[in-house]
């Protein structure tokens, strides 16, 4: 899967797209395939390091998708 990993704070310039391993669920959570996502001022306040994050992260707070839900434990 891709996603948008931000190593250092900065403009637009320093986003970078990379190919990720698709995460595993935890115990009582669900994976979402995002299908629309969208970028917002926290987004942009991340980017820029105005926001109490250390690099490297990856962007996106906002999204809509579809759920698998796993049983239980």
């Amino acid at each position: 899967m891709k996603a948008i990993v931000v190593e250092e704070f900065g403009g637009p310039d320093v986003l970078r797209e990379v190919e990720v391993k698709q995460p595993e669920p935890e115990p009582h959570r669900a994976l979402v395939r995002v299908t629309v996502s969208g970028v917002s001022f926290l987004d942009v306040y991340q980017r820029t390091g105005a926001t109490p994050l250390r690099t490297p992260f990856r962007a996106g707070v906002e999204g809509s998708g579809l759920s698998r839900l796993w049983e239980l434990e």
